[in-house]
């Protein structure tokens, strides 16, 4: 593939996935429901999906309100991150804290602040700054104490902005990978921490109203690379699934679509085919032209011909792309064939 097609093939992909989760992130801060209304959506739209496992406890993170720290006890960086006086740029700067040393009050002190709601959880300089401490958290070696049990706290905590709770279940996932090279960590511990972490992320693919239950599928989908402890074909069929789950969020929907093309899920090709031809947003429908090129065959050829011929400008360059792909999986294929 020469590099500029390629080039142009990732900006669109990228375009359309950024537009989708600008148009989330857009909508869940015009309308910031109460805790009760989220509570009964939560109860409305809870499915269960793939495997079913055992809830493992975790221990709530208690800590006192933001307010109530003596900020001449913290250190200068943990300081300005909790300081609602400071401007923006000056706490998201401060909030890097790599190879930092956290005091147990400089560690109380960030755990309170993103345990602790308030209006700038609505906003995206809110949002941005408790996602860039939840990175800051989990780059540390070794982990925090109580770190998962605070990422899971946020996300079970229904009353949070849902962009805060999707952002706890990504970096469960960046925590798990940080497990894996914690430093002097009891192994049993690091056992217990590890399957609770697979128990809560098989539990938010349940959250299918929302980005949640495809966050958690994308999280598994990466954990399950090189790691016998997360079974791939379950997830594939649990990506399935979903993707044909009606009431699924579109960037739920659109991950689900490329997880099975990434698992090798053959079952979803009639889906992805329908997808691709009859997707209900354009998103939804570029996914699945792209799925259609990584798992797809001879017999899709004629659909993403007549796709990369269709008046939709959009579509063209992923049916084009996807039709290359599949003409070079099967030269290939042919090649190892007439090797053997």
């Amino acid at each position: 593939m020469k590099p500029k097609t390629l080039t142009l093939v990732v900006l669109s992909l990228v375009l359309v996935a950024g537009v989708a989760l600008w148009r989330h992130r857009i909508k869940q801060s015009q309308s910031v429901p109460s805790a009760a209304t989220r509570t009964d959506a939560a109860r409305k739209q809870t499915f269960t999906f793939g495997k079913k496992s055992r809830a493992m406890p975790s221990a709530p993170v208690r800590t006192q309100s933001v307010t109530n720290f003596d900020l001449e006890t913290l250190s200068p960086p943990v300081r300005l991150i909790v300081s609602a006086q400071e401007v923006f740029a000056t706490r998201f700067a401060s909030a890097k804290l790599a190879g930092a040393h956290l005091s147990p009050a400089d560690q109380q002190a960030l755990y309170a602040f993103l345990l602790e709601r308030n209006p700038l959880d609505a906003q995206q300089e809110g949002q941005v700054l408790k996602n860039r401490v939840m990175d800051a958290l989990c780059e540390l070696n070794p982990p925090p104490a109580q770190l998962g049990d605070l990422l899971i706290q946020m996300y079970r905590d229904v009353s949070q902005d849902a962009v805060l709770r999707d952002y706890a279940i990504q970096h469960l996932a960046a925590y798990y990978e940080q497990l894996d090279q914690a430093a002097g960590m009891d192994p049993q511990a690091k056992h217990d921490e590890e399957t609770k972490v697979q128990s809560i992320l098989w539990e938010a693919l349940s959250e299918v109203g929302s980005s949640i239950s495809g966050t958690a599928l994308l999280a598994l989908t990466r954990l399950s690379e090189g790691r016998p402890e997360f079974d791939r074909n379950q997830i594939g069929a649990t990506a399935l699934q979903l993707a044909k789950e009606a009431v699924a969020g579109e960037l739920t929907r659109i991950t689900a679509l490329e997880v099975c093309a990434r698992l090798g899920v053959g079952d979803a090709l009639p889906l992805l085919a329908l997808a691709a031809q009859a997707g209900e947003t354009m998103p939804v429908r570029i996914a699945a032209v792209g799925a259609l090129g990584v798992l797809g065959g001879s017999d899709q050829t004629a659909l993403l011909n007549e796709l990369a011929n269709s008046p939709e400008e959009r579509l063209k360059v992923p049916a084009l792309q996807a039709l290359k792909q599949i003409s070079k999986r099967e030269r290939l294929a042919a090649q190892t064939q007439t090797k053997g």
